[in-house]
């Protein structure tokens, strides 16, 4: 019945047998995260479908609304199917067998409630993933530290990637922090970002926004220069949903100074 089961499951959605390694790696070409090209689908939307090639510590950098966390899902779900003998989501995918598929950022189980702050959260999340030690780990990283100060931040991610990259751990951290793989000599991957930033459609509903958002953007990943710094768009985003324009005159004021 599994094996059945896993026959239908590769036809429907198109998956391929992975390539098991021996070393804790993660590629693969055009892969899928399923549940979201699924709720796509539904809206009449198409899922941009992903290349990675992940040996090591590296960081993912990229706009708002750029499908950072996206890239981040699609690696765990190619990895879970690689680990439980599935076929996986992509036209090739060659895998470690991890020992452990850890996420560290928005929306892991808060089992503490709201007895501790979000950073707080993190920090013993992290510290579960240090204790524990396992051999073959892939951690995935959404902005982690992004609730202390940016200063704090960054040398917190610095010290994290130097701490994986000793440990030659497999790992992939999104952030919006700036020089973070030049300072800990981690790879760097960036989201392609927006083809030019569509102009602000005053009195447009939100879906449209949207749309229009969705097909300006380029959500394939690449690996750019260690020193690259991420792309700065987030008064542009905000402008585009609708924020009052005296609002956004008076951010961009700021930012210049």
């Amino acid at each position: 019945d599994v094996l059945a089961a896993a026959a239908a499951y590769a036809q429907r959605y198109r998956c391929t047998a992975p390539d098991i390694a021996e070393e804790p790696q993660l590629e693969f070409e055009q892969a899928r995260f399923l549940p979201l090209e699924e709720e796509l689908s539904l809206a009449g939307r198409a899922f941009t479908a992903l290349d990675v090639q992940l040996n090591g510590a590296a960081v993912l950098t990229g706009p708002n609304m750029g499908g950072k966390t996206v890239c981040l899902q699609t690696c765990g779900f190619v990895a879970l199917c690689c680990a439980y003998g599935l076929p996986a989501p992509a036209t090739r995918a060659r895998a470690g067998l991890f020992d452990q598929i850890a996420w560290l950022g928005l929306g892991r189980d808060e089992r503490v409630g709201g007895l501790l702050s979000s950073f707080a959260r993190e920090v013993l999340a992290l510290k579960e993933v240090f204790e524990r030690a396992a051999p073959r780990v892939l951690l995935l990283g959404d902005e982690f530290a992004r609730t202390t100060t940016p200063h704090e931040g960054r040398a917190l991610s610095i010290a994290l990637l130097e701490r994986l990259r000793e440990r030659r751990t497999c790992a992939l951290l999104a952030t919006h922090l700036g020089g973070v793989a030049a300072a800990s000599g981690a790879r760097h991957f960036a989201v392609l970002g927006l083809r030019g930033m569509p102009p602000p459609s005053e009195g447009a509903p939100l879906e449209q926004v949207l749309a229009t958002l969705a097909a300006s953007m380029d959500y394939r990943v690449a690996e750019v220069g260690e020193a690259d710094s991420p792309t700065g768009d987030a008064i542009a985003l905000a402008d585009l949903l609708g924020l009052d324009r005296e609002f956004i005159a008076a951010a961009h004021r700021a930012a210049g100074q």
